[in-house]
């Protein structure tokens, strides 16, 4: 087996955009040109 399949996989963050709002739950949004907005509560 290679070694490089045990190795915890690292990737980069995606960008996101991040908008507080009067809402309860968290909200993970992908926008028609890739982009992720994240609406989480205040």
């Amino acid at each position: 087996m290679p070694y490089d399949r045990l190795s915890p996989m690292t990737a980069p963050l995606p960008e996101y955009r991040l908008v507080r709002s009067r809402r309860r739950t968290l909200a993970l949004v992908i926008e028609a040109d890739g982009s992720l907005t994240v609406r989480a509560p205040l």
